[in-house]
């Protein structure tokens, strides 16, 4: 299909059409909450934890409770928990009930089986009041985020697994509750996320939509499309929210996008060019460096803080920009067609600080090797120091200010830290999601804004379960390769735009080829060849890649990586009784 360009005015819109569709709107907005219902009182979070509606959660948090109110369509019993891994047991639940008299039910419960929750020893969830309203059952309740109590969970900082059940039937005792049935799940919610969506946004907005125009999929499992685009012409703005656009029905093929730009001698010339991202890219699509977002599956919209923006349009913010689609074609579907993209929240009205993006991690290529059979593989990237100071010093910096990260591996990642050190001790971690979920992806902006110094390393590190595996797992591309990577929004900007690692397997006197050659020959049911090939991965050295807009590349071949092997260790909880 021939490329064309056309430009049309219509009313407040600018478009371009170029296989990629680039739209400029100009409207005046106010954002609506999430979820419309009566409420006990102002929620800042809602969730709707089913397909068909009929479970809502509500939510507020402080630094040390959360208050829940669930809106659930039944008149019988209603439960409410969280899981590690989204299970039923072991979990941690309430359930409670409105009876024909009015009366409120609750206990706080926790799931050990296949049987009736158990009622804890010590009551830590706590109801506030219930209600029914016609076919729905309301009810409010509130907990402690660490109860101490070793039959509860803590709710984490990060990823939660919010698991959820009714029935149509009220319990005649607290011991002979009728049996969920079908009516149950899981879904993975931030509850102590601190970014609330705003009421309102200026009044000057401008969304930009960057999306894909009617593109067809190839019936591959993974396909990698980049759309090339000049900015429109509108002046220096502040990007203060981007949201993603995807096609309905391409739910499941849209594993994730990441936008980027540069500066290039030919912008008209490149604007408009679209095609593969990596094997076989077109030769006049250049490979942007400056990473302006990332969003994968289960990623909603991220508002940046009221003071932070990220500057765009302006003569220092590139002048083409690269959209990279990675679709997830399983099944090798043909006949798929896609629209999708995001939306870009522009305003005019500048704020106090400029945001950059720093993707730090495991270098995206072969080298990351997970044997199979493992349930705890650990897989490091690191950002080393020189990477850091050198750019800071060029920007006349001592520090930067970390706002945000959005955390990122593949189909058998678990557990992902990003971790911070400082003068050869870790400190603590930027980020910790312990209950990582592939479904659930998306940029958190962090508790407190956290400054990283001159001197000053990091470090992204993958926990994989790799006991579905037969074969070694690679790092890749494809949904079923893996990834380690953690993309950082901070403030103020630097040139730095990628800072990863790889491990060059050559740590026992072998040329790196006949030392790769053995990793992947390796008979993994033999205990004595496996242990000696373990060795050779955590021995084998380590080469570190520095990225800057300003500058080609940097490589530090066999760096120093002792310092990442010396664990955070947090201060030890007020909670005496748990186990």
């Amino acid at each position: 299909m021939p490329l064309y360009s056309t430009i049309q005015t219509m009313d407040a819109a600018l478009r371009l059409f170029v296989g990629l569709a680039v739209t400029l709107m100009i409207v005046g907005h106010t954002e609506s909450a999430a979820v419309d219902a009566v409420t006990s009182e102002p929620f800042d979070f809602s969730e709707v934890l089913d397909s068909n509606g009929n479970y809502v959660l509500f939510w507020n948090f402080n630094s040390a409770h959360v208050t829940f109110e669930v809106h659930v369509q039944t008149t019988g019993w209603v439960g409410f928990g969280l899981s590690e891994n989204g299970n039923m047991f072991p979990s941690d639940v309430v359930i409670g009930w409105v009876d024909d008299s009015g009366n409120a039910h609750f206990s706080d419960r926790h799931a050990n089986g296949h049987r009736l929750p158990l009622k804890d020893k010590s009551q830590d969830w706590h109801l506030l009041q219930g209600s029914q309203d016609g076919a729905k059952t309301i009810l409010k309740f509130q907990r402690k985020i660490d109860t101490c109590d070793p039959q509860d969970r803590t709710i984490p900082e990060n990823t939660a697994r919010v698991i959820y059940a009714y029935n149509d039937e009220d319990p005649v005792s607290d011991d002979a509750i009728h049996y969920h049935g079908s009516t149950r799940g899981t879904k993975s919610v931030s509850l102590l996320s601190s970014i609330q969506t705003p009421t309102n946004l200026p009044s000057d907005v401008k969304y930009i939509d960057i999306l894909s125009r009617n593109y067809l999929l190839p019936p591959a499992k993974t396909t990698y499309h980049c759309f090339a685009f000049k900015m429109p012409d509108i002046g220096k703005h502040h990007m203060i929210k981007f949201e993603p656009i995807v096609t309905p029905g391409n739910e499941g093929h849209v594993h994730h996008f990441v936008l980027s730009r540069c500066n290039v001698s030919n912008p008209d010339d490149i604007d408009g060019i679209h095609g593969m991202c990596y094997d076989d890219r077109p030769k006049a699509l250049p490979q942007c460096n400056e990473q302006i977002l990332a969003w994968a599956v289960g990623g909603e919209a991220f508002y940046f803080p009221e003071s932070v923006g990220f500057s765009m349009g302006g003569p220092e913010d590139g002048n083409l920009y690269v959209l990279e689609i990675h679709y997830d074609n399983p099944s090798q579907r043909s006949g798929v067609i896609d629209n999708s993209g995001i939306r870009l929240t522009l305003t005019s009205s500048l704020r106090a600080e400029e945001a950059g993006m720093l993707m730090i991690g495991d270098t995206v290529t072969f080298s990351q090797l997970i044997p199979p059979g493992r349930q705890n593989f650990v897989t490091v990237g690191m950002c080393n120091d020189k990477c850091i100071q050198e750019s800071l010093e060029s920007s006349n910096l001592t520090e930067i200010n970390i706002f945000a990260i959005f955390q990122h591996s593949h189909l058998i990642g678990r557990e992902i830290r990003t971790r911070h050190f400082r003068n050869g001790t870790e400190i603590e971690p930027l980020q910790n999601d312990p209950f990582y979920d592939f479904n659930f992806q998306e940029t958190r902006k962090l508790p407190k804004v956290v400054k990283v110094r001159q001197g000053d390393s990091l470090s992204v590190d993958c926990v994989y379960d790799s006991t579905s595996r037969v074969g070694l797992t690679f790092g890749g591309l494809s949904t079923s390769d893996e990834m380690c990577l953690s993309f950082i929004y901070y403030y103020p900007k630097f040139p730095l735009s990628i800072c990863t690692s790889r491990r060059t397997y050559n740590a026992v006197n072998s040329p790196p080829a006949l030392a790769y050659h053995d990793l992947v020959s390796v008979d993994w049911s033999n205990q004595t060849e496996v242990a000696f090939i373990e060795e050779k991965i955590e021995r084998s050295k380590i080469a570190g890649h520095c990225i800057r807009t300003d500058q080609p590349p940097n490589y530090f071949q066999d760096f120093d990586s002792t310092m990442y092997k010396q664990p955070f260790v947090a201060p030890q909880t007020v909670c005496t009784n748990r186990k």
